[in-house]
């Protein structure tokens, strides 16, 4: 059997012909619809479920039974089975019928210019607008006409959930989710294809009616150039371009055009944004964000936590792991989220009642449909009541024939006239009885009967007797006979006597007593007669009278039998109305404003508002406990891995799950508030890295690093040490209303988080159990006055955000830079960069405290151990730190050059250097200069420079390197243990000819005790 959709080529139903020669509308034949229903409209449904539970997967699962752009189709013709025929991708990505002839058709039309008249003549396309004018608020109507729609929307959906899946990839954050993420973004840049031509504007368009348009015919010949009112004029070239190399594009368009359509274009803007960011090590919010090459280690209780189904996947227990922490504290996340939580507690509500009301209304509207449907039934039962109303009078009408048939009969037998015979109007009396007194006793008989009894009892009675007789008879034979003759006169008579004589005689008694007794029985027989032909009368009589009472009674029968049939002819009228009443009030429960398909909208809406809103809770949740985290330098998790959302529930309990989570992340605050050493500590560039301060006075930046060991001198044993502020402070010499600008940024850090360390080896060792590293939320600031400048104008801890650089480790890498195209003042007056740093620590014990001064000790002896500092530094700048010896050092030295010495040596006087090294290294009984680095813009000068009482190493050993437009020289391995009486000497070869002064130069040293 055939599969109709409603195609229609010529008038005909479906027949087999190639797609794209029909249209199709699913109301056109019977069973389209539910084809439509089957193939197209559940799937688009279950689609939009799924991806409104974000089921991303299963929704483009589903979403391909239609719309599948991975497939290659072959299909083959009905007429030629082995001739195959390859579709091209606008028809092979369609599955659904209909829409694989319809793309033939759109490919079609494209190649022909469409004209409005011709869209006039279309019946298809009157059919649809008539829908749409009749279905105004119904945007299937309008779709049943210009399947494009939904063809349309598919493929919208099919890119929204593309990259919707890939933003629930990209926010994972990690490496592995990426490309993943990236492949979803592809593929839904594929779908969208390229973005359309920006076509140039054309200039204000002078709006035009239609009677405008339709003068374009004259006014089209009057601009002919064949018009005798044209001018005639010379040949000029009318194209400065013939090669139409400048012209940006050929427009061949009307007056009216078909805009773009905005869903397409924000999804392509999305998607580019998604493009860029994860291209460019950004977020899903444009933040910039660095991504582990190693991933933390998963936790297996993780996966096992409550609310974690088998249909959940590792990467939602995983979750925002490496995600950027907030900005916020989590006190303030804390009451977000609890606030978040109470709203979705109240959204929830909101779509519980939306779903009662949707299914109250569809309740309501199906009971209306089935009492219509009652109603119609109790009709016909109406109906057939009437009608049996009718059919029991004609019932009763023969019953009351035969009634009467038997009157007559019986009123024939009694001797009665027919005329007694009652009619519809007259009333019946009963023909009158004679009945006999009965007798007294319990048989209570009639006179006849009576008698008959009596005489029955009486012949029986002589028949007793005469049978007593009959029975003397035979004794009375055997008596002997005696005769007597007597002959008086010769004539004489005998007389015998004997038994025989007496037996006759007796028998005749016997005899007449039977006569007696037959007489007897024959009255008892008349008597019987006479007794049952008057019960027979009386009989006669009585059904006489129950006939005609039955005829009254059918009288009576038919009038109510006529009664009810008006009243079932009033009972159908009513019918009639109920049924209207019950039309009007169905189609009100189906027209009416808050109706099922309103409700069904809120549901939509408010469903998916409640998954926003979920989500939104949920971010905020997990954005404080990582806050939570972060505060406490622990992980804590608290919060199911896998979400508190129930697809199987629409997610109806999540905010009460999540509610009870945020009030144990508030319990672990508060039980975890232990209190911490707070510790302030300024930091001198110039004494940590001062090569680093001179990189920044001559390049404008500089990176330097703060080990553990700078801050055990001053507390042995803490740990868990951790940035609350940094201010910044760069002495330098600057003009009136100028700033020191610059950008502090913090490269690197950790902190101690394991106190269990006994030795210095254990202590000095990069074990990453010890140490921990988090993604702090301010990593960089603007420094615009350079004396105690944090980067914000209000340092308090107690706001809701945190503060640049607070939660970080204090071993710590940074980059200071100051700007470089302008420079508003002398870089190189910079006498220093102090930071000031305030932490918070924790104390570790009597054991840490041991190995932190062992390893204290072990790094000031330059003892080498992996990503530790050997030993301190020092450096001294001549030009600004010895004035006078700098100013006669460098004037002999341009004396000399100018009077033609070649070979005369200027020496300047340092003294004692040691007394101008910090006071913790001047109370050292024994130190050791391990390594002295000249660095000056003259190579010649750093190439030329000795010590006097250091030896200057061989030229092969010396060390040169370029620091920007300068030059350093390295002299390594000296082992000079005195810093006492040291002069700088250089000649005057260190000068060019053109000097007229000496640059400055500057000597580091780096030293280590003994």
């Amino acid at each position: 059997m055939a599969i109709t959709f409603g195609a229609d080529p010529d008038g005909q139903p479906d027949t087999p012909r190639t797609p794209g020669s029909a249209t199709y509308h699913e109301l056109s034949q019977p069973t389209a619809l539910y084809n439509w229903e089957i193939g197209l409209h559940s799937v688009l449904l279950a689609v939009d479920r799924f991806f409104a539970t974000q089921q991303f997967d299963e929704a483009l699962q589903v979403a391909r039974l239609v719309f599948d752009p991975s497939s290659e189709t072959c299909f083959y013709r009905h007429d030629n089975p082995n001739s195959p025929l390859y579709w091209t991708f606008a028809q092979s990505c369609w599955k659904f019928p209909p829409f694989q002839g319809i793309a033939i058709s759109i490919q079609e039309r494209q190649k022909v210019d469409i004209k409005l008249g011709d869209l006039a003549k279309d019946s298809n396309f009157n059919l649809a607008i008539m829908e749409r004018r009749s279905h105004g608020a119904l945007v299937h109507a309008t779709a049943r006409g210009r399947p494009e729609a939904n063809m349309k929307w598919i493929v919208m959906k099919y890119a929204e959930i593309l990259i919707a899946a890939g933003d629930a990839h990209f926010r994972q954050g990690t490496l592995e989710s990426l490309p993943l993420a990236i492949q979803r973004y592809v593929e839904a840049g594929h779908i969208l294809g390229p973005e359309p031509p920006k076509v140039p504007k054309l200039g204000n368009k002078k709006p035009r009616t239609f009677a405008n348009l339709s003068q374009e015919d004259a006014q089209l010949e009057l601009g002919l150039p064949f018009s005798s009112q044209l001018k005639k004029g010379t040949q000029q070239q009318l194209d400065a371009d013939p090669k139409g190399e400048q012209r940006v594009c050929y427009l061949r368009t009307t007056y009216f055009c078909v805009p773009l359509n905005p869903k397409l274009k924000q999804l392509r803007s999305l998607l580019n944004e998604r493009l860029y960011n994860i291209r460019n090590s950004l977020d899903i919010q444009g933040r910039p964000v660095t991504y582990a090459l190693i991933e933390p280690l998963i936790d297996p209780g993780a996966l096992m936590a409550p609310g974690m189904g088998m249909s959940e996947a590792i990467s939602v227990a995983l979750g925002d792991q490496n995600s950027p922490l907030p900005c916020q504290r989590f006190e303030f996340l804390l009451h977000r989220a609890l606030d978040l939580c109470s709203e979705l507690r109240s959204l929830g509500e909101r779509l519980l009642a939306a779903t009662e009301r949707k299914e109250n209304e569809s309740f309501s509207a199906l009971r209306q449909r089935h009492a219509v449907a009652i109603q119609k039934m109790m009709l016909d039962i109406k109906n057939l009541q009437l009608k049996e109303a009718q059919q029991a009078i004609d019932s009763l009408l023969i019953n009351r024939e035969s009634q009467v048939s038997q009157l007559k009969f019986y009123l024939a037998l009694v001797g009665e006239p027919e005329s007694i015979i009652p009619t519809s109007t007259s009333n019946w009396e009963d023909i009158a009885q004679n009945i006999d007194t009965p007798t007294k006793d319990d048989l209570r008989m009639s006179s006849y009967e009576k008698m008959e009894m009596d005489m029955t009892t009486a012949a029986s009675l002589l028949n007793t007797v005469a049978a007593g007789i009959d029975g003397l008879v035979g004794p009375l034979c055997a008596i002997p006979e005696i005769e007597t003759m007597g002959a008086p006169m010769g004539v004489g008579a005998s007389v015998t006597v004997g038994g025989q004589n007496i037996a006759m005689m007796t028998s005749a008694g016997s005899t007449y007593l039977k006569m007696m007794a037959m007489m007897s029985g024959d009255e008892a027989g008349q008597a019987s007669r006479k007794a049952q032909l008057v019960r027979q009368l009386q009989d006669r009589r009585m059904q006489a009278n129950i006939h005609g009472r039955e005829i009254k009674s059918i009288d009576k029968q038919i009038e109510m039998q006529k009664i009810r049939v008006q009243s079932a002819q009033h009972e159908i009228k009513m019918q009639h109305a109920e049924i209207e009443d019950a039309i009007q009030a169905e189609k009100w429960y189906r027209t009416k404003y808050t109706n099922k398909q309103l409700y069904s909208w809120m549901e939509k809406s408010l469903r998916s508002l409640y998954y926003q809103a979920y989500i939104l809770a949920l971010n905020t949740a997990r954005k404080a406990e990582s806050s939570l985290s972060f505060e406490q330098g622990r992980k804590i998790s608290l919060l199911r891995p896998g979400g508190y959302w129930d697809s199987s529930h629409d997610g109806l309990l999540a905010a009460d799950h999540l509610h009870l989570d945020l009030k144990r992340l508030e319990t672990a605050d508060y039980d975890a508030q232990d209190h911490d050493f707070e510790v302030s500590k300024t930091i001198s560039l110039r004494q940590i890295d001062p090569l680093a301060l001179l990189s920044l006075r001559l390049n404008g930046s500089a990176s330097f690093s703060l080990n553990e060991s700078l801050f055990d001198m001053d507390f042995p044993g803490h740990y868990m040490r951790r940035i609350r502020s940094v201010a910044v402070y760069i002495p330098a010499v600057v003009g009136p209303h100028t700033n020191i600008n610059a950008t502090l940024q913090l490269t690197s850090h950790r902190y101690r988080v394991s106190a269990s360390a006994s030795k210095a080896a254990e202590y000095m060792a990069q074990d990453k159990d010890s140490f921990r590293t988090d993604h702090i939320p301010i990593s960089a600031v603007a420094i615009s006055g350079g004396a105690g400048d944090t980067g914000v104008f209000d340092l308090t801890f107690s706001g809701p955000k945190y503060m640049p650089f607070e939660g970080a480790g204090v071993i710590s890498t940074w980059r200071l830079d100051l700007p470089t195209e302008i420079r508003k003042f002398d870089y190189e007056s910079i006498s220093g960069v102090l930071i000031h740093f305030q932490y918070t620590a924790q104390e570790g014990g009597a054991l840490l405290r041991a190995a932190a001064n062992e390893a204290v000790r072990s790094t000031s002896k330059a003892i080498k151990t992996e990503g530790t500092q050997d030993g301190f530094w020092a450096m001294f700048d001549p030009k600004n730190d010895f004035v006078n010896e700098w100013y006669g050092f460098s004037s002999r030295l341009i004396a000399a050059k100018k009077n033609g010495s070649e070979e005369t040596t200027s020496k300047m006087e340092l003294g004692n250097l040691k007394d101008r090294l910090p006071f913790w290294s001047r109370q050292q009984a024994k130190l050791e200069v391990r390594d002295i680095v000249w660095v000056s813009q003259s190579s010649k000068l750093v190439n030329g420079v000795a010590i006097q009482g250091v030896s200057r190493p061989d030229d092969g050993s010396i060390k040169t390197e370029a620091l920007g437009k300068c030059t350093t020289a390295t002299w390594k391995d000296l082992h000079v243990r005195s810093l006492d009486k040291w002069a700088v000497e250089a000649s005057t070869s260190v000068l060019d000819e053109n000097d007229e002064a000496v640059d400055n130069i500057y000597m580091l040293i780096h030293y280590v005790f003994q």
